[in-house]
């Protein structure tokens, strides 16, 4: 979502922007392409990449433990956000524990920069995400993939596999890894089983999804 725009020009305040907004805003996104896409997305973004697969445009979409509707997460459900939700303002960053469990799996090294780049975000989606408000299409969606962290203490992977189930989607749980599925130790397994989900998806088409002259180009080398 572009931060800049809320509260701007008649857009809602970013504490404000609902689950249906969110889901506009990177709708509006794919439409600017003017192209078929696949569509990934992590965390609350993996919701939004569930919600995507029901546009004409998208051919697949992949969720990496995506934030779970009815959980209520400490990711943002904890005391220091309950006023935020109330009063409708932007939600803090996770901290202390809940921060420490996203970030479990990411090199050492890059924890600080993590921490330092994250920012608030919209309450009024959240808060429809842990009372279990967003609904997803059926068989009418393109094909959809939910990678779960097998040991993931923020969203558990059996709720997702139940949320796969009920929707449609493929579901892979990873074992041993925690929230962090898109960095570290567990980027090299999640790149593979999204890999093996589209190539089982779509087959020839993923060819199709590249630019004309992408596929006309001799690879490096020749």
């Amino acid at each position: 979502m572009p931060r800049s725009a809320a509260g701007r020009d008649g857009t809602p305040a970013l504490g404000r922007w609902s689950f249906e907004q969110l889901a506009a805003i990177a709708g509006e996104a794919l439409d600017a392409l003017g192209r078929e896409a696949i569509v990934i997305g992590h965390g609350f973004g993996g919701l939004v990449a569930l919600k995507m697969a029901e546009r004409p445009r998208v051919k697949a979409s992949v969720a990496l433990a995506p934030t779970m509707p009815g959980v209520r997460t400490p990711l943002f459900m904890r005391a220091g956000n309950l006023p935020a939700m109330w009063l409708k303002r932007p939600l803090k960053p996770p901290s202390g524990r809940p921060l420490l469990y996203m970030l479990t799996d990411v090199e050492p090294f890059q924890r600080e920069a993590l921490i330092k780049a994250m920012v608030p975000d919209a309450s009024a989606a959240a808060l429809e995400v842990a009372r279990g408000e967003i609904r997803f299409a059926g068989d009418s969606a393109a094909p959809r993939l939910i990678v779960a962290g097998g040991s993931d203490p923020l969203v558990p992977a059996e709720r997702l596999e139940s949320l796969a189930a009920e929707i449609g989607a493929a579901f892979k749980s990873i074992p041993g890894q925690g929230h962090w599925l898109i960095g570290g130790r567990a980027v090299e397994r999640a790149v593979g089983e999204v890999h093996r989900f589209l190539v089982r998806s779509l087959g020839q088409e993923l060819l199709l999804l590249y630019p004309e002259e992408w596929r006309d180009e001799p690879a490096s080398g020749d």
